[in-house]
């Protein structure tokens, strides 16, 4: 099996795992498996580039290229992880989603003050 065709199979791999990662996101019981998935693919589809750019004969420019895009997408996460917050993005990985993580802090009261409606009666 050449370089080539190992690449190729590690992106179908990757890409299964993409389409994992999508399926898993899709529901809060299974946000977190979906996060697993698609940080396994990122990663087959990560070394698989790595690979193919070392085996070329532009290696250094090749992985010089990829380390750029590391550093620039590095620089935009965290910049956005620290610009955004919390109340901005939905629960990261089903933290919370059964009510056990945290099992002996109470529930924080309501702000919202309930009114209770109450039925007119017709006479």
């Amino acid at each position: 099996m050449t370089a080539h065709t190992a690449a190729q199979a590690a992106y179908v791999v990757a890409a299964l795992l993409f389409i994992l990662s999508l399926a898993g996101l899709s529901r809060h019981e299974t946000s977190r498996a979906g996060i697993v998935f698609g940080m396994a693919g990122m990663a087959i589809a990560l070394a698989a580039t790595v690979l193919l750019a070392g085996r070329s004969g532009t290696a250094a420019t090749g992985l010089a290229l990829i380390a750029a895009a590391v550093v620039v997408g590095a620089a935009v996460g965290l910049w956005r992880a620290r610009v955004v917050q919390m109340t901005g993005m939905p629960e990261l990985g089903g933290q919370g989603d059964n009510g056990d993580d945290f099992p002996s802090l109470p529930a924080a009261p309501s702000k919202k003050k309930h009114k209770k409606k109450r039925k007119k009666h017709r006479r």
